[in-house]
């Protein structure tokens, strides 16, 4: 008997559809990392992108941040979680760093990467940033 690494049962080469599911599964991560790291023209998320990521926060990020993300709740108040809504606050952190925290954690805040995929908590981030208010 011939030994082989490939399996054919019934005509269907089962190393081939195996390769092929993984490349399509790979494919479909691809476009979902796309479309929540995707920005418009003027650096503005995809508003799909917007509505998952203020799902998102509000599940796994108002408990402490807020609604509003100021972080006036009272869990917020005891933990000195930082106000989302500050131009400056926010001038100063770049979305990988953002996304970094989001994922290991920080300070207080525990990690969300086994709770979150990358494409949540990168959608997460485009939300916070659309909680920006202009300087006073």
């Amino acid at each position: 008997m011939k030994s082989t690494s490939r399996l054919n049962i019934s005509g269907v080469n089962v190393w081939r559809a195996a390769v092929a599911c993984a490349w399509g599964l790979a494919l479909a991560l691809g476009f979902a990392l796309a479309v929540a790291f995707a920005e418009t023209r003027k650096g503005r998320a995809a508003p799909r992108v917007l509505k998952r990521g203020r799902i998102v926060y509000r599940a796994n990020c108002a408990r402490c941040h807020g609604g509003d993300g100021k972080g006036w709740s009272a869990l917020g108040e005891k933990l000195g979680v930082p106000n989302l809504t500050d131009a400056v606050w926010q001038s100063r952190r770049d979305d990988a760093r953002l996304r970094k925290s989001v994922a290991g954690g920080l300070g207080n805040m525990p990690p969300f990467a086994g709770k979150l995929t990358r494409a949540e908590i990168a959608a997460a981030v485009a939300y916070v940033r659309t909680l920006k208010k202009p300087p006073e």
